[in-house]
């Protein structure tokens, strides 16, 4: 949960030919013989619905559609509580993103030096930046740097 949206992630990536844009169309099933299984013994019902329903909610109470990403082994939905708003990055993220750019990473002791702030500054700032999905963080300890992001 995040202050403006809830996010459920299930592993494994679409299945198939399912892409994102076709969700509402298509479906595909990994275990046929489960499936059936579970229908004979009615625990699955109107298969194929679930992306429908999401839709039609978030709808009926004036929110924005959820978003999805095929992430290959992870599939994510994000549930907004309005509609996302691309918030301007502050001078210390775009300074961040630079030095990344140039070298590849950057590690917490070498955003204190670029910023000149403390280190709890620091670890705060790679942190959020890491939430969001501007960097993604590799390493323990001492070895821990951050990278160019998924997005």
């Amino acid at each position: 949960m995040f202050a403006d949206r809830l996010e459920v992630q299930n592993p494994g990536g679409l299945y198939g030919g399912v892409t994102v844009d076709e969700l509402k169309e298509g479906q595909s099933t990994r275990n046929l013989l489960l499936l059936q299984l579970m229908e004979d013994l009615h625990l699955v019902e109107n298969r194929g619905s679930g992306i429908d329903a999401m839709l039609d909610a978030m709808q009926k109470r004036g929110l924005p559609a959820p978003v999805f990403e095929d992430k290959r082994t992870t599939f994510l939905v994000k549930f907004y509580q309005k509609t996302p708003v691309e918030v301007p990055l502050a001078d210390e993220e775009q300074r961040i993103l630079a030095y990344v750019k140039k070298h590849g990473f950057i590690k917490r002791a070498d955003a204190q030096e670029l910023l000149g702030v403390n280190e709890a500054r620091a670890r705060y700032l790679l942190q959020k930046m890491q939430k969001t999905g501007q960097l993604r963080k590799e390493g323990r300890y001492r070895d821990t740097r951050y990278l160019p992001g998924y997005q």
